[in-house]
């Protein structure tokens, strides 16, 4: 999507940041229940982008008839990273004056890790509870499941940690994805308790206690220190108004966003597919989205996969950027696992043309892995949170091959082939040892690749490609491991990315942002695809972990050699 607004976080229009001349004290009601996404949507979305989240904030901390908050936490379907955002975000609303009120039914870490950040006052509903039960993974392994059907995996990799298909392959972690995922929990754990003990000012050892007893009851939260009252919403809002003499504001900011909006025009537009509208023409700060699983086309999501970062549509907003000379720099923001190794490739390339051109500041979000990272070592600097899940460097090649199943079926197949190699994509028999050692050659020469791409970009603090494999070899690390590591510059959010990237190239705080790159219009997509049937199978109660493993299947349909994660990690 193109469009522009404030530099930072600030949103799409300005707001009058005068006193109201009628002197009216406002308090402003905030939900955060539900899906909180990465990139922004599309004109009829009811998602809310992470950016928009923050512009929101940073109005009510300009904003100067606001005196406080009443935020609403429940449901927050939302990733780690995102959470520190909000966790900054609310910190600086905090700072300027304003007391923040929370309230939550029941909460899980991740919504009780947001309101212990994020509030000055938590209260829970006198129904609800908190669980506050640590972290877990659990790795599903399919190999014998797989193998009764009469199916398997044919794998061939290049990283000894680089494994995305052990799940298919083994019925048991190896001795790598355990130290790996180990190191992960350790990390994720550290995070869950500092953001605790720092919030709710209690010390590390208690919340460690607090996390091995897992769940309370309202009363037993407000005696444990995870939260300050029991409350209904309503109550909690008339705490607000007594303590702040203020009114509360449900649809504060709504009418100024909703002004001039023409329903029948947006929906025009939308079906159309309209062209990009140009770029601001003063000096602006573009912020470009990689977000799903990278793949070559143009949107080739696949039922199983919720977003596709396609390289096509990103090179395409890259080399926009790049020619505009009103855009003085860029923001890559990655939120993905990576995908097929070519299109990373491709992207790294868009993004390493800009660098020489202008700052481009990589924005890590919960997950840039693999080909994630891949496109991130093209950039002039790295910015990830601490429980960022990066590095995954290698490259993997693998087929599914149902002989077994058709077997069993009856299904008979003969194939006439010219060229040793002609079916080397069958589903239908494993590699031959000539393909596999062909194949161990091929995917060794990618891995080499992406060393040295990473050498390229990290310059002093990882200077050769032999220093890179040391880090690499497909081992995933933490934003916060990454940095010791010289795979990141620093650690921070979204607004902190903004915020280098603003200064990299000598752009004020009130500078216009372009938000690229721009969707297909709604009709395109309806043709083009099956939303609805993605959006079912999202439905299903089906764990999401497997729902990830399904979309990389998918997309072997497609691509052979791959650049993505070995296990994906869901936290709640």
């Amino acid at each position: 999507m193109a469009a522009s607004a404030g530099c930072g976080p600030s949103a799409p229009a300005a707001r009058d940041l005068e006193p109201n001349p009628h002197g009216e004290r406002q308090i402003v009601e905030v939900d955060l229940r539900g899906s909180l996404e990465e990139s922004e949507g599309e004109p009829f979305s009811r998602r809310s982008s992470l950016r928009q989240r923050l512009a929101m904030l940073e109005e009510v901390r300009r904003d100067a008839d606001v005196i406080g908050l009443v935020v609403f936490i429940g449901d927050l379907e939302t990733g780690l990273t995102k959470v520190e955002d909000l966790v900054a975000a609310f910190g600086s609303v905090r700072r300027s004056g304003r007391k923040v009120y929370c309230g939550i039914d029941t909460a899980s870490n991740i919504e009780m890790l947001l309101a212990a950040g994020a509030c000055d006052h938590v209260s829970v509903t006198p129904g609800g509870g908190v669980e506050l039960t640590g972290v877990a993974a659990d790795v599903v392994f399919l190999r014998s499941a797989l193998g009764s059907l009469g199916v398997e995996a044919d794998v061939v990799r290049a990283g000894a940690y680089k494994d995305a298909f052990e799940p298919l392959t083994r019925d048991e972690m190896s001795p790598q994805m355990r130290e790996s995922l180990g190191a992960l929990m350790d990390d994720t754990f550290a995070v869950l308790v500092d953001g605790v003990a720092r919030g709710r000012r209690l010390p590390e050892a208690t919340v460690r206690g607090l996390l091995d007893r897992g769940l309370f009851d309202p009363e037993g939260a407000r005696a444990a220190g995870l939260v300050d009252s029991v409350r209904f919403p309503d109550a909690l809002r008339y705490l607000a108004r007594k303590e702040l003499r203020g009114k509360i504001a449900k649809n504060w900011g709504r009418e100024r966003r909703d002004a001039g909006a023409d329903d029948v025009s947006k929906l025009v537009r939308s079906l159309a597919g309209e062209p990009s509208p140009p770029s601001p023409k003063e000096p602006h700060l573009a912020v470009v989205y990689v977000t799903g699983v990278i793949t070559s086309g143009d949107d080739e999501a696949g039922l199983f996969a919720d977003e596709a970062a396609s390289a096509r549509a990103l090179t395409k907003a890259l080399d926009r950027a790049r020619r505009d000379a009103a855009t003085k720099a860029v923001v890559l923001r990655i939120d993905s696992p990576g995908g097929s190794a070519p299109a990373s490739d491709l992207i790294w390339r868009a993004v390493d043309r800009v660098r020489r051109n202008k700052p481009i500041v990589a924005s890590m979000s919960d997950t840039a892995a693999s080909g994630g990272y891949y496109v991130a070592a093209g950039a002039t600097k790295i910015v990830a949170q601490p429980s960022t899940v990066t590095g995954s460097i290698g490259v993997i090649s693998a087929k599914i091959v149902a002989k077994g199943l058709a077997d069993r079926l009856g299904v008979h197949v003969e194939s006439i082939s010219r060229g040793a190699m002609a079916d080397l994509g069958s589903p239908f028999r494993r590699w031959t040892p000539d393909e596999r050692r062909a194949l161990e050659g091929i995917t060794s020469s990618v891995y080499s690749l992406f060393l040295r791409r990473v050498a390229a970009g990290r310059g002093p603090r990882i200077p050769t490609e032999a220093r890179v494999r040391e880090v690499a070899e497909g081992r995933v690390w933490t934003g916060r491991r990454a940095l010791g590591l010289g795979l990141v510059d620093r650690l921070g959010g979204l607004e902190d990315a903004m915020a280098l990237a603003r200064r990299l190239g000598k752009l004020p705080a009130s500078c216009p942002i372009e938000v690229l790159p721009q969707p297909t219009g709604l009709l395109q997509r309806l043709v083009g695809g099956d939303p609805a049937a993605r959006a079912w199978i999202g439905s299903l109660p089906v764990p999401l972990p497997l729902r990830r493993a399904a979309a990389t299947v998918e997309l072997l349909e497609r691509e052979q050699m791959l650049a993505v994660m070995p296990f994906s990690l869901h936290f709640r």
